[in-house]
């Protein structure tokens, strides 16, 4: 099938969309390429914040205040952790997430 797509040289950027009146409201950008091509995203049970994991290698979290709209803080996952981040869950009190990730 050819080799995987390069990921773009480019942060990334989340998108606030009212589904009310279903129109887009704001954007957020990342903070630099390491926090590029969003692969993952869960909230918090308050709604308060969301997570986004990427698909980068090492594996950024990044969060987001989602009743400022703006990203806070990110982690960046040890490098001898391999590959990116495809998939997330937290529990059902939002002390924990954990995020699922690929090898490579």
């Amino acid at each position: 099938p050819g080799p995987p797509p390069t990921l773009p040289a480019v942060a990334a950027r989340v998108v606030k969309v009212d589904l009310v009146a279903f129109g887009r409201v704001g954007a957020i950008t990342m903070s630099g390429v390491s926090e590029r091509d969003l692969y993952t995203a869960i909230i918090d049970p308050p709604g308060r914040y969301a997570y986004f994991g990427t698909a980068a290698t090492p594996g950024v979290i990044v969060k987001v205040d989602l009743a400022g709209f703006e990203r806070t803080i990110a982690i960046v996952l040890p490098a001898t952790e391999g590959g990116s981040l495809e998939s997330a869950v937290m529990d059902p009190a939002g002390n924990f997430a954990y995020f699922g990730k690929s090898q490579s």
